[in-house]
Formats: C-alpha cells, sequence, structure tokens
C-alpha cells in the first residue's frame, strides 16, 4: 500500500464538483506538472498569460467551482436582417460580355489564319499571322475562363440569397428588425450552463425533475434563480449575475452571422446542440458538445436559458442594453419583467434553437415542465446603457403557445401533457 507521504492534494479543475473533496494526485504526476509550469514561464510565458487571461474559476466551495470565459467588449448586429433583393445584373454583363468578346476572338483568330489560304491559295501563314492567332485563341481562353467564373459567381450569390431568404423566414415579428449593438466593458460569461452540482453547493434544495451532478439545474423559478445568484455573490465577494439579451446574443454568435453559431446548415446543430429536431430528449450533461468559436458550450439548445431584458427592436443603434444598475453590497439587482428566454431546448427544433430566437417571461412564471435553466455572468465594469422604448406587453401566460408547436417556444412538456 502507498504511504500517504507519496500523495500530494491539489484542487481539482475548475468547472467539477467533486462531493467527495479533493483528489489526490501521485507526486511524480505533481512534479512533472510543476516542472511542465516551470517551462512555459520561462519559455512561453507571453502565451501562458493570454491564456490564463482568457478563462477563469469562480469558487463555490472547497471542492467545486465554475468555469468561465472572458468576453471582450465589442460590436455586432442583432435580431434577423430583412434579406437584401438578389441582383445579378453585373454578374450577367460580364457574363454575356465574355461569352460575345471570347466568340468574337475565336472568329477574328480563323479569319487571320484562313485568310491567306482563301486569297492566295496557300497552306502556309507567315509568322507574323501564326503569333496572331496564337495571341487571339489566348484571348478568347482568357473570355471563357471567365465566363465559367462569371457562371459560379452566379450560382454562390443565388446561393447565399436563397439561406438569407431562409434565415429571415424562419425570424418571428420580435427577432425584426437587426440592428447594431454595442457592449463596452468587458465580462465574464459562464462556459455552461449552471449545472445541480454547483446548485447544491449553495443552495439547500435541487428543483429539477431529473437529477444528476453534471446535468443543468432546470425547472427553476426566476425567484430560486436570484436567490442564487445572491448567495453566490455573498460566498465569492464578486457581483454574480446572469446575463442581458444583448450580452448572451453578443457571446452566442461569437464574431458571426450564422443563426447557428457555426453555420446556416440545420444539420450543423447536431454539433453543437442537444435538441429536439428528431425526437424529444432529456437534458443532457453540460460540455458533451463542440463549444462555439469563443469556447462557451450550450448556448443552443440542452435548456433554456434566463437573461434580463425583453424590449422591443428598433433600428437604431442600441448601447449597452438592459444593462442593470452596479450591484450593492455585492448583491445583484432585483429582476425586472418581463425576461428573455433564450437558446432553445431540448424540446424545440431548429426553428427555435436558433441564435436570434426569443420569447417572453413575464411574473407569473413558466410551466414547471419547462428545462429552464440559466448561466452566470461577471461584469468587469457594470455601465447601464441609454434608455430604450419600453418593453412590449407580454400577454398572459395561457395566452402563449402550449405544445411542440414547430416553430414556437415550448412552454410546457409534452411528454407530461
Amino acid at each position: 500500500m502507498t504511504s500517504a507521504t507519496n500523495y500530494v492534494r491539489t484542487r481539482p479543475s475548475g468547472g467539477n464538483c467533486h462531493p467527495s473533496g479533493n483528489k489526490p494526485m501521485p507526486l511524480p504526476v505533481a512534479r512533472s506538472f510543476l516542472a511542465v509550469i516551470a517551462t512555459s514561464a520561462l519559455w512561453g510565458s507571453a502565451d501562458l498569460s493570454a491564456g490564463e487571461a482568457r478563462t477563469r474559476s469562480l469558487r463555490l466551495g472547497d471542492a467545486c467551482s465554475m468555469d468561465l470565459v472572458r468576453i471582450e467588449p465589442g460590436g455586432f448586429v442583432m435580431g434577423v436582417p430583412e434579406p437584401v433583393p438578389l441582383d445579378t445584373s453585373k454578374v450577367d454583363a460580364l457574363y454575356w460580355l465574355f461569352c460575345v468578346s471570347g466568340g468574337l476572338l475565336v472568329l477574328a483568330s480563323v479569319g487571320v489564319a484562313g485568310y491567306p489560304m482563301l486569297s492566295r491559295r496557300k497552306m502556309l501563314i507567315s509568322l507574323r499571322r501564326f503569333m496572331g492567332v496564337i495571341v487571339l485563341l489566348s484571348c478568347a481562353s482568357y473570355a471563357f475562363v471567365n465566363v465559367h467564373f462569371c457562371s459560379k459567381k452566379r450560382r454562390v450569390l443565388i446561393a447565399e440569397h436563397e439561406i438569407e431568404v431562409k434565415r429571415h423566414r424562419y425570424a418571428h415579428d420580435e427577432e425584426k428588425p437587426a440592428h447594431p449593438v454595442e457592449i463596452t466593458y468587458a465580462f465574464w460569461l459562464g462556459k455552461c450552463e449552471v449545472t445541480q452540482g454547483e446548485w447544491d453547493e449553495i443552495m439547500d434544495f435541487n428543483p429539477s425533475q431529473q437529477k444528476g451532478r453534471d446535468l443543468p439545474v432546470v425547472n427553476v423559478s426566476a425567484e430560486q434563480v436570484y436567490e442564487f445568484l445572491k448567495k453566490v455573490s455573498v460566498a465569492t465577494g464578486e457581483c454574480v449575475d446572469i446575463p442581458t439579451e444583448a450580452e448572451w446574443e453578443y457571446a452566442c454568435r461569437a464574431g458571426g452571422r450564422s443563426q447557428f453559431c457555426i453555420g446556416d446548415d440545420p444539420d450543423v446543430l447536431d454539433r453543437i446542440a442537444w435538441t429536439g429536431r428528431l425526437v424529444f430528449e432529456e437534458v443532457k450533461p453540460v460540455g458533451t458538445k463542440e463549444p462555439n468559436r469563443w469556447g462557451l458550450h450550450d448556448m443552443l439548445g440542452n435548456a433554456l436559458e434566463f437573461c434580463r431584458g425583453y424590449r422591443e427592436y428598433t433600428a437604431d443603434l442600441q448601447v449597452n442594453p438592459d444593462c442593470p444598475s452596479p450591484c450593492q453590497d455585492n448583491t445583484p439587482r432585483a429582476f425586472v419583467f418581463p425576461m428573455s428566454l433564450r437558446g432553445g431546448s431540448v424540446l424545440n427544433d431548429d426553428l427555435i434553437v436558433r441564435v436570434s430566437a426569443r420569447g417572453p417571461l413575464g411574473a407569473e412564471g413558466a410551466d414547471p415542465f419547462l428545462p429552464l435553466g440559466f448561466r452566470v455572468v461577471i461584469r468587469e465594469k457594470t455601465v447601464v446603457g441609454p434608455p430604450h422604448p419600453p418593453s412590449p406587453e407580454v400577454p398572459p401566460f395561457g395566452d402563449w403557445p402550449r405544445g411542440n408547436y414547430k416553430g414556437q417556444l415550448i412552454f410546457n412538456d409534452p411528454r407530461k401533457s
């Protein structure tokens, strides 16, 4: 039996909650680990510090932490833009120009080569005429090559327009119009949705109907989420909140414009999201699908997510929309209804599991069977955004669609009905 002196104790990696506490690491492994760190500090300190600045851990206890990803300030286009009318007139004009010019050059080369044979009945032509024929045929070949590229460019334009039309067809009225949004502060966003293991570290009850430490905590109410945020803020000494709609969509897009984070083809959803495209699913352990370009998991699918704010879109520039005022005594500001639901869930198809899809949540709450979860955010510098138009009236909960209506948010679990 190995003696206790051959082991050292180390903290688990961020984002893991071990019910049995810290796990031991063999001493040789620990020495190798320290050697790697020392080598990196000597030879690659710049790369190491850059990597460390990208992520961090929020300690919830001796054996539990949440991984956070730093999101830099920036701007993006929020919502779904109107499709630009397809205009292939320039490409068509170039296509016919090259077709006609190529044909004329071929005829000219035939004339240059055949004229002396017809007029003087000679089978040979001079070197000058021969070189002229070569030049004319080369120009004709260049013209016909451009005909091919013009035809290919036209097909690309048509395909891109079809994608824009399909993206707009998927969108609901509350996702329009598209408008520029600027976020002027950096923030740390949860790498994954809050798990039940992280929830149990802070709260003394678990509302999730499907249990599992690595599963996202679901079936939560806004009041329960706010209580969790207050306790985490007190325990960690940092102002922990949930993201605003703008923060969530900015992080989900990760610098792109596609409707499924990494593409516009619904088939890419299977790589990054747990959805109900083919069959209703139970929620899955977090982080088991590919992340988006900024390293965030489950931004689409798995559990639907709470976000602050639900405003009526306008075409004007919005700066830090719905950003709450700074915390007082490490206590986040109370939620203001209506809130928004983002990302879709395992009960939704690809018409809802999209970056721009959104739905309102009133003060009366959602169906308790809804797989509704959340992820946390820590803002480095809270900046209150300018006033924006008041949020639209939210109809009573009973007036919103229920059941698995294609293209609509599911507010109840059809398996329970």
